[in-house]
Protein backbone atom coordinates (compact mmCIF):
# COMPACT_ATOMS: atom_id res chain seq x y z
CA UNK A 1 0.00 0.00 0.00
CA UNK A 2 1.45 3.26 -0.66
CA UNK A 3 2.35 5.42 2.06
CA UNK A 4 -0.26 8.98 1.80
CA UNK A 5 2.97 11.55 2.18
CA UNK A 6 2.47 14.92 1.26
CA UNK A 7 3.89 16.31 -2.05
CA UNK A 8 6.36 19.40 -0.95
CA UNK A 9 6.30 22.04 -3.70
CA UNK A 10 7.87 24.65 -1.76
CA UNK A 11 11.82 25.02 -3.49
CA UNK A 12 14.27 24.56 -1.43
CA UNK A 13 16.05 27.39 0.67
CA UNK A 14 18.50 29.01 0.25
CA UNK A 15 20.18 31.95 2.24
CA UNK A 16 18.97 35.32 2.98
CA UNK A 17 18.74 36.17 -1.06
CA UNK A 18 15.46 33.20 -0.70
CA UNK A 19 13.79 35.50 1.60
CA UNK A 20 14.22 38.78 -0.34
CA UNK A 21 12.44 36.85 -3.12
CA UNK A 22 9.96 34.25 -1.46
CA UNK A 23 8.61 36.75 1.68
CA UNK A 24 9.10 39.81 0.14
CA UNK A 25 8.56 39.77 -3.43
CA UNK A 26 6.99 43.30 -3.39
CA UNK A 27 10.83 44.38 -2.35
CA UNK A 28 11.32 43.44 -6.58
CA UNK A 29 9.93 46.84 -7.26
CA UNK A 30 12.21 48.92 -5.51
CA UNK A 31 15.01 47.55 -7.68
CA UNK A 32 13.24 49.20 -10.68
CA UNK A 33 12.58 52.33 -8.61
CA UNK A 34 16.37 52.29 -8.02
CA UNK A 35 17.55 51.60 -11.30
CA UNK A 36 15.43 54.74 -12.38
CA UNK A 37 17.24 57.06 -9.94
CA UNK A 38 20.84 56.00 -10.96
CA UNK A 39 19.55 56.68 -14.41
CA UNK A 40 18.02 59.88 -13.27
CA UNK A 41 21.26 60.76 -12.22
CA UNK A 42 22.92 60.82 -15.81
CA UNK A 43 19.38 61.60 -17.32
CA UNK A 44 19.26 65.15 -15.20
CA UNK A 45 23.06 66.04 -15.92
CA UNK A 46 22.07 66.14 -19.30
CA UNK A 47 19.05 68.10 -19.21
CA UNK A 48 20.98 70.87 -17.44
CA UNK A 49 21.92 71.52 -20.95
CA UNK A 50 18.52 70.54 -22.44
CA UNK A 51 15.41 72.60 -21.14
CA UNK A 52 12.87 70.13 -22.94
CA UNK A 53 14.89 67.21 -21.18
CA UNK A 54 15.07 69.45 -17.92
CA UNK A 55 11.60 69.89 -18.16
CA UNK A 56 10.39 66.07 -18.68
CA UNK A 57 12.35 65.38 -15.69
CA UNK A 58 10.67 67.94 -13.38
CA UNK A 59 7.09 66.77 -14.66
CA UNK A 60 7.88 62.86 -13.84
CA UNK A 61 9.35 63.66 -10.45
CA UNK A 62 5.98 66.24 -9.80
CA UNK A 63 4.18 63.54 -11.09
CA UNK A 64 5.76 60.75 -9.02
CA UNK A 65 5.19 63.05 -5.56
CA UNK A 66 2.50 64.12 -6.14
CA UNK A 67 -0.97 62.88 -3.86
CA UNK A 68 -2.70 62.01 -7.62
CA UNK A 69 0.50 60.09 -8.48
CA UNK A 70 -1.55 57.59 -10.43
CA UNK A 71 -3.89 59.51 -12.67
CA UNK A 72 -0.65 62.08 -13.18
CA UNK A 73 1.87 59.00 -13.80
CA UNK A 74 -0.67 57.40 -16.06
CA UNK A 75 -1.23 60.89 -18.02
CA UNK A 76 2.50 60.91 -18.16
CA UNK A 77 3.11 57.90 -19.69
CA UNK A 78 0.55 58.38 -22.60
CA UNK A 79 1.74 62.16 -23.60
CA UNK A 80 5.21 61.05 -23.39
CA UNK A 81 4.42 57.85 -25.14
CA UNK A 82 7.97 56.01 -26.68
CA UNK A 83 10.41 58.56 -24.45
CA UNK A 84 12.39 57.72 -22.09
CA UNK A 85 10.11 59.85 -19.68
CA UNK A 86 7.43 57.82 -21.00
CA UNK A 87 8.95 54.37 -20.00
CA UNK A 88 10.14 55.94 -16.66
CA UNK A 89 6.38 56.67 -15.51
CA UNK A 90 5.03 53.84 -16.88
CA UNK A 91 7.32 51.65 -14.47
CA UNK A 92 6.91 54.13 -11.42
CA UNK A 93 3.14 53.28 -11.80
CA UNK A 94 3.64 49.85 -11.59
CA UNK A 95 5.56 50.80 -8.58
CA UNK A 96 2.97 52.91 -6.88
CA UNK A 97 -0.09 50.02 -8.17
CA UNK A 98 2.52 47.20 -6.22
CA UNK A 99 2.79 49.70 -2.90
CA UNK A 100 -1.05 50.10 -2.65
CA UNK A 101 -2.64 48.37 0.39
CA UNK A 102 -3.42 46.39 -0.64
CA UNK A 103 -1.42 46.16 -4.32
CA UNK A 104 -3.54 46.34 -7.13
CA UNK A 105 -1.65 43.62 -9.50
CA UNK A 106 -3.33 43.83 -12.29
CA UNK A 107 -3.05 47.41 -13.34
CA UNK A 108 1.13 46.76 -12.27
CA UNK A 109 0.83 44.08 -14.96
CA UNK A 110 -0.88 46.43 -17.06
CA UNK A 111 1.92 49.20 -16.98
CA UNK A 112 4.57 46.20 -17.79
CA UNK A 113 3.05 44.85 -20.03
CA UNK A 114 2.96 48.45 -21.76
CA UNK A 115 7.09 49.04 -20.81
CA UNK A 116 7.92 45.76 -22.15
CA UNK A 117 6.02 46.59 -26.01
CA UNK A 118 6.73 49.51 -26.26
CA UNK A 119 11.22 50.16 -24.56
CA UNK A 120 12.65 46.79 -26.24
CA UNK A 121 15.90 49.15 -26.38
CA UNK A 122 15.83 50.86 -22.67
CA UNK A 123 18.41 49.84 -20.74
CA UNK A 124 16.04 49.09 -17.97
CA UNK A 125 14.05 46.93 -20.48
CA UNK A 126 14.99 43.84 -19.00
CA UNK A 127 14.31 44.42 -15.32
CA UNK A 128 11.22 45.66 -15.99
CA UNK A 129 10.47 42.24 -18.13
CA UNK A 130 11.95 40.27 -14.97
CA UNK A 131 9.35 42.43 -12.94
CA UNK A 132 6.82 41.36 -15.09
CA UNK A 133 7.81 37.85 -14.47
CA UNK A 134 7.98 38.16 -10.83
CA UNK A 135 4.17 39.81 -10.80
CA UNK A 136 2.91 37.10 -13.23
CA UNK A 137 4.47 34.22 -10.78
CA UNK A 138 2.47 36.37 -7.67
CA UNK A 139 -0.65 36.38 -9.82
CA UNK A 140 -0.04 32.33 -10.35
CA UNK A 141 0.66 32.85 -14.12
CA UNK A 142 3.23 30.07 -14.02
CA UNK A 143 3.51 28.66 -17.25
CA UNK A 144 4.12 33.11 -18.37
CA UNK A 145 6.65 33.76 -15.71
CA UNK A 146 8.69 30.66 -16.41
CA UNK A 147 8.83 32.04 -20.20
CA UNK A 148 9.74 35.22 -19.06
CA UNK A 149 11.80 34.10 -16.80
CA UNK A 150 13.82 32.35 -19.72
CA UNK A 151 13.55 35.76 -22.23
CA UNK A 152 15.44 37.67 -18.93
CA UNK A 153 18.00 34.94 -18.48
CA UNK A 154 20.84 35.83 -20.60
CA UNK A 155 24.39 36.92 -19.66
CA UNK A 156 23.97 40.14 -20.99
CA UNK A 157 21.74 42.32 -18.74
CA UNK A 158 22.02 42.62 -14.95
CA UNK A 159 18.67 40.65 -13.86
CA UNK A 160 19.88 37.31 -15.40
CA UNK A 161 21.00 35.69 -12.21
CA UNK A 162 17.79 36.28 -10.63
CA UNK A 163 15.67 35.40 -13.18
CA UNK A 164 18.01 32.22 -13.15
CA UNK A 165 16.98 31.34 -9.20
CA UNK A 166 13.24 32.21 -10.25
CA UNK A 167 12.98 29.92 -12.91
CA UNK A 168 14.92 26.86 -10.98
CA UNK A 169 12.30 27.44 -8.54
CA UNK A 170 9.39 27.94 -10.53
CA UNK A 171 10.40 24.28 -12.32
CA UNK A 172 10.89 22.81 -8.76
CA UNK A 173 7.20 24.28 -7.17
CA UNK A 174 5.86 22.29 -10.27
CA UNK A 175 7.13 19.10 -9.47
CA UNK A 176 9.87 19.04 -12.28
CA UNK A 177 12.68 18.25 -9.99
CA UNK A 178 15.15 17.12 -12.99
CA UNK A 179 15.07 19.98 -14.77
CA UNK A 180 15.14 22.50 -11.90
CA UNK A 181 18.47 20.44 -11.04
CA UNK A 182 19.62 21.04 -14.33
CA UNK A 183 18.70 24.63 -14.21
CA UNK A 184 20.58 25.01 -10.38
CA UNK A 185 23.36 23.60 -12.36
CA UNK A 186 23.53 25.90 -14.90
CA UNK A 187 23.68 29.15 -12.91
CA UNK A 188 26.57 27.11 -10.94
CA UNK A 189 28.52 26.50 -13.73
CA UNK A 190 28.55 30.10 -15.62
CA UNK A 191 30.93 32.40 -13.84
CA UNK A 192 29.34 35.48 -15.12
CA UNK A 193 27.42 35.04 -12.24
CA UNK A 194 27.90 36.83 -8.56
CA UNK A 195 29.15 34.62 -6.48
CA UNK A 196 25.83 35.00 -4.14
CA UNK A 197 23.62 33.70 -6.59
CA UNK A 198 26.14 30.95 -6.83
CA UNK A 199 26.17 30.19 -3.33
CA UNK A 200 22.36 30.36 -3.17
CA UNK A 201 22.32 27.63 -6.52
CA UNK A 202 24.74 25.36 -4.66
CA UNK A 203 21.89 24.90 -1.78
CA UNK A 204 19.49 24.55 -3.86
CA UNK A 205 20.36 22.31 -5.65
CA UNK A 206 21.71 19.80 -3.00
CA UNK A 207 18.15 19.78 -1.88
CA UNK A 208 16.79 19.16 -5.55
CA UNK A 209 19.09 16.13 -5.61
CA UNK A 210 17.75 14.84 -2.12
CA UNK A 211 14.35 15.59 -3.41
CA UNK A 212 14.75 13.66 -6.75
CA UNK A 213 16.25 10.44 -4.58
CA UNK A 214 13.33 10.76 -2.23
CA UNK A 215 10.88 10.50 -4.89
CA UNK A 216 12.73 8.43 -7.02
CA UNK A 217 13.17 5.58 -4.09
CA UNK A 218 10.45 6.30 -2.04
CA UNK A 219 9.97 4.73 1.97
CA UNK A 220 8.91 1.72 1.93
CA UNK A 221 4.98 1.57 3.57
CA UNK A 222 4.80 0.66 6.58
CA UNK A 223 3.83 -2.32 7.91
CA UNK A 224 -0.58 -2.39 8.67
CA UNK A 225 -1.56 -2.10 12.05
CA UNK A 226 -2.83 -5.71 13.66
CA UNK A 227 -6.50 -5.80 13.94
CA UNK A 228 -7.54 -5.98 17.63
CA UNK A 229 -9.65 -9.63 18.15
CA UNK A 230 -13.27 -8.24 18.69
CA UNK A 231 -14.57 -9.34 22.21
CA UNK A 232 -15.76 -12.61 22.58
CA UNK A 233 -19.41 -12.45 24.19
CA UNK A 234 -20.30 -13.63 27.40
CA UNK A 235 -21.20 -17.09 27.86
CA UNK A 236 -24.87 -17.54 29.13
CA UNK A 237 -25.43 -18.98 32.91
Amino acid sequence: MEPNREVNTVPPSGNSLETFFEKNWKTLSSVILALILILGFFFFNKALKQNKLQKDGEELVSASLSNDSFTKLKKLAEDKEKTITGGNALLLLANKHIEKNPPDLKEAEIALKKFVFNFKDSPLYYDGLFALATLNEELGNNEEAARLYKEVNIPENSAAPASAIRLADSLFKEGKYNEAKKAYESIGSTSSFASVFNKTASTKLSSTKEKILLTENPPPSPEPEPTPPEPKEPTPK
